[in-house]
């Protein structure tokens, strides 16, 4: 990028910064092709959830940046799936700035979906976790070692496998019993894990079953 180019597109970030949210998504949605790769360029979209998801009261933009995600995904909604420096796409941001507030209650949970029902692949592997030392788990794993049940269900809803193994061979029946099983103050959680990953087996039995529809 030329040294112009770098002055136009600080310029650019700049001026979509210092308006609130409410007044930077009417903003997205007018800026071109070029101007949105070029916001893709320098992780804008990281930055965006970052920064709004770890404010207290963040459940106040929660539609306005559903919003944005959407209006940066005009011209390439791959966008999703684009990395920071740490190797987390946009869900994968998400999912570990809303596990950190444990006061959040269902808060984040519709953009959750919404990120959720748009990455490559929800069982990806990540190379990073803030809840283990070598990284290696999915989304959903972090969501049971954290013991959010509300979180885990959104992921499942739209597609997280809890049979996906990460990095070490493990699944979510494992981490579940390995974690939450042994600390008392999360023997709800449990319980209800252990049912809804039932639930799961019992729906992909009953879909495994179902007659096709011969070809004409």
């Amino acid at each position: 990028m030329t040294t112009q180019g770098l002055r136009d597109l600080t310029r650019l970030k700049n001026m979509l910064w210092e308006h609130p949210l409410k007044y930077m998504v009417p903003a997205i949605h007018q800026l071109d092709r070029t101007e949105i790769d070029a916001l893709h360029s320098i992780q804008f979209s990281h930055q965006l959830l970052n920064v709004f998801l770890r404010k207290p009261d963040f459940h106040l933009d929660e539609s306005l940046l559903i919003e944005a995600m959407s209006a940066l995904e005009r011209c390439d909604r791959d966008h999703y799936n684009l990395q920071n420096g740490v190797g987390q796409n946009l869900l994968e941001l998400s999912v570990e700035c809303l596990l950190k507030n444990r006061s959040r209650a269902s808060h984040g949970n519709q953009l959750i979906a919404h990120l959720a029902s748009r990455v490559a692949n929800i069982n990806r592997i990540q190379s990073t976790s803030s809840w283990t030392n070598s990284g290696l788990t999915t989304v959903l794993m972090d969501a049971v070692i954290v013991a959010d049940t509300g979180l885990a269900k959104v992921l499942m809803d739209n597609g997280a496998d809890p049979n996906a193994k990460g990095g070490r061979g493990h699944d979510c029946h494992y981490v579940n019993e390995s974690t939450n099983k042994q600390i008392i103050s999360h023997q709800e959680a449990y319980l209800d894990f252990k049912a809804m990953f039932l639930l799961h087996e019992h729906q992909q039995t009953l879909l495994s079953k179902r007659p096709t529809r011969p070809a004409l």
